[in-house]
């Protein structure tokens, strides 16, 4: 999904001002309004709350020059009881595996 400079210039403000972005890298809330969007590949439950997953793609790495050489890769994306939105990444056997633990 390509975004518009004004997306972009919002995700910056987002990640470097307080609130559910702070602190986290530039392309956690670009991940996050796709999982909001419902355009996420998965979702897993750790207890009982959900953390979503999306696949990098080289489209992505483009966009955003953090995640070059992640392709492939998934983020995990969750939100905790606090309403921050926090983000790991994994490959396909981390993910098979947790997915195992449900």
């Amino acid at each position: 999904m390509a975004i518009s400079k004004e997306q972009m210039t919002e995700y910056v403000i987002a990640v470097n001002h307080p609130g559910k972005f702070e602190g986290e890298p530039i392309y956690v809330p670009y991940f996050w309004d796709l999982v909001l969007n419902g355009s996420q590949d998965g979702t897993i439950y750790d207890e009982d709350s959900p953390v979503d997953y999306v696949q990098v793609n080289v489209e992505d790495a483009e966009m955003f020059q953090e995640l070059r050489g992640r392709s492939g890769l998934y983020i995990l994306l969750w939100e905790s009881n606090q309403g921050f939105v926090y983000h790991r990444f994994v490959n396909s056997k981390q993910l098979v595996d947790l997915q195992e633990g449900e």
